[in-house]
This record gives C-alpha cells, sequence and structure tokens, in this order.
C-alpha cells in the first residue's frame, strides 16, 4: 500500500460503527455467573477491534504502529470468535438439557 491507497481506509468507518453498535447493545447485557468472563471478553474484543481499526490509518504515517495495530485486529478478532462459539456451545448444551429434562417431565 501506498500514500494513495489511504482513501479506501475510509471505508473503515462503517466497520468501525458496526463493531459500535454491537459493543453498546452487548455492554449492558446482564449475563449468568458462568458465562461473565465470556461476556467480558467478547465486550475487551470488540473494545479492542474498533481501537485497532481506528488506528489503523496510522500505517502510512507511522509503520509499526500500523502493523501492531493489525496484528492486535487480529488477535482481537481470533479471541472474539473464540468467545463466541464458546457461547453458541454453551446455548447448544442448555437446549439439549432442556429438551432431555423437558422430555422426561412429559
Amino acid at each position: 500500500m501506498d500514500k494513495k491507497d489511504s482513501g479506501s481506509l475510509k471505508g473503515l468507518d462503517k466497520i468501525i460503527t458496526n463493531y459500535r453498535r454491537l459493543l453498546d447493545e452487548t455492554l449492558p447485557i446482564a449475563v449468568p455467573k458462568n458465562l461473565a468472563t465470556n461476556h467480558l471478553i467478547i465486550v475487551n474484543s470488540y473494545r479492542n477491534i474498533i481501537e485497532s481499526l481506528e488506528n489503523a490509518g496510522k500505517i502510512f504515517s507511522d509503520p509499526i504502529v500500523g502493523l501492531v495495530e493489525v496484528a492486535r485486529y487480529r488477535n482481537s478478532s481470533n479471541m472474539l470468535i473464540l468467545s463466541l462459539s464458546i457461547l453458541g456451545r454453551y446455548f447448544e448444551i442448555s437446549d439439549t438439557i432442556i429438551r432431555a429434562v423437558s422430555t422426561q417431565v412429559n
């Protein structure tokens, strides 16, 4: 990328806005105690992704900072994916348990 490619970073604004919306919607959710750590990881991942994307434009003025932010974005995205996968698995298991109990009750 060179400086004339910096215009392509303007498309990040929409992505940042979407992550902010996700953060704003996720933060106030009350979660069971056993999911609190997972919820915190998801919230922090959203925050880190937002900050990384906001700082990505520095790649043209300070390439080292820009590259650090790209790595931070990748790590935060991986943590988010892992945490959401764990949450999805939790709900799958909970659904299975609820169905099994419902079958026994009926």
